[in-house]
């Protein structure tokens, strides 16, 4: 019994020690203490932050959803680059001096009476001022009897203009990560590659599509408008983000409008989103297999089964045998090469030949009956502009 008591406080002892150890390890050091003090809010961690409040020069609040930062009234999408670069000045901004002892009179003369701005964030309040002559700004934070000169990037983050605040991109979802872009003419979707997926199936230009994200993601709106909208509606993944088409104020050269689903009105160049307008065919992949020459290890035409092993072709089937390399390079160059003049619904014969394409991560079938070819799990015809041999001689 007396063996059992000594080892639980052998125990006891040992978490204390290892509690000990964790609450030290979590002290900030002397020198991490300092250097957080000298930060414009000590502590002040911008992952945590769940909201903003402007009380000067306008009042304005934003709040942070799992979508991203909105204006909390109109509601509006929030300008997630503006709002970000404001609270890394707020986590990572130093202060460069500290001026005592300020009195009333000398408050007002660093224009701490009547502040530039106000602003809330986790429970702490700065008051922005006056220009100090070195570019820094005068700021008074929290209750602190002192004031502070703040580096200047802190007045060009929060003292941008109320209405830049608000996003000006057409989408209110982030294009980048969408896996379906859909408008009323056209779904894309991302599955093991980018594939129309509506009116036709069809694999698509992964350029072609790269092209629409950047598009989607960089582009922004000239100014806030009105107008029709009534041509395009467009969805990220299903939730429809704007509706689009129409001329901003009625006027031809005004540009795009476009109404974002967040009830935002703005006004694009009418070339912001030529891809969004296009026609389905444009986001076709026109060539018939989008591989490259270095990469196949597999080749079947019709009964014919070639493999490259150690940089080598050979014939699997029907006879196992050696490959002419130049011979089999000289097949497939043109046969990668093809791509279409144009598309049709018309299906192939029975008797076109079955061709396969692969590499160590990818494979391409289709079906080729002279100039005409459709790739397995495509509605859509290749048409190309001049015939396929497929007769081989390796």
């Amino acid at each position: 019994m007396k063996r059992h008591w000594t080892l639980v406080a052998l125990g006891l002892a040992a978490a204390l020690v290892a509690v000990l150890i964790w609450l030290d390890q979590r002290r900030p050091s002397t020198e991490e203490a300092a250097r957080q003090r000298q930060h414009i809010l000590p502590g002040f961690d911008r992952a945590r932050a769940t909201e903003l409040v402007f009380e000067r020069p306008s009042p304005i609040t934003l709040r942070h959803e799992a979508s991203g930062w909105w204006i909390a009234e109109p509601r509006r999408r929030a300008d997630d680059t503006a709002v970000d670069s404001l609270l890394a000045v707020l986590e990572y901004g130093e202060i460069e001096r500290t001026i005592k002892n300020v009195d009333a009179k000398l408050r007002e003369k660093l224009g701490l009476g009547a502040p530039r701005i106000i602003l809330r964030v986790e429970g702490h309040t700065l008051r922005i001022g006056a220009d100090d002559p070195s570019r820094g700004v005068y700021i008074e934070r929290d209750d602190d009897r002192d004031v502070y000169v703040a580096e200047r990037r802190l007045i060009e983050t929060a003292g941008i203009d109320k209405r830049l605040w608000m996003s000006m991109r057409l989408t209110i979802a982030d294009p980048t990560s969408a896996k379906q872009i859909a408008t009323d003419a056209w779904t894309l979707e991302n599955v093991s590659g980018w594939h129309v997926t509506k009116p036709a199936h069809a694999l698509a230009s992964g350029s072609k599509v790269d092209a629409l994200i950047q598009q989607l993601d960089r582009t922004r709106a000239l100014r806030e408008g009105f107008g029709q909208h009534d041509q395009i509606s467009l969805s990220l993944d299903g939730s429809l983000q704007a509706r689009l088409g129409g001329k901003c104020g009625g006027d031809e050269a005004a540009g795009l409008y476009a109404k974002r689903s967040d009830g935002a009105e703005l006004c694009f160049r009418e070339s912001d989103f030529d891809l969004v307008r296009a026609p389905v065919e444009t986001f076709y992949e026109r060539r018939l297999f989008p591989l490259r020459l270095d990469d196949l290890t597999d080749v079947d035409i019709g009964p014919l089964h070639l493999r490259r092993s150690e940089g080598a072709w050979r014939v699997v089937a029907p006879a196992p045998r050696p490959a002419d390399d130049a011979k089999v390079r000289a097949f497939l160059e043109p046969l990668l090469a093809a791509e279409a003049a144009h598309f049709s619904a018309t299906p192939l014969a029975a008797t076109a030949t079955r061709v396969r394409l692969a590499t160590r991560d990818q494979e391409i079938v289709a079906t080729v009956n002279g100039a005409s070819a459709r790739r397995a799990g495509d509605t859509v015809t290749l048409e190309l502009a001049a015939p396929l041999a497929l007769a081989t001689s390796f």
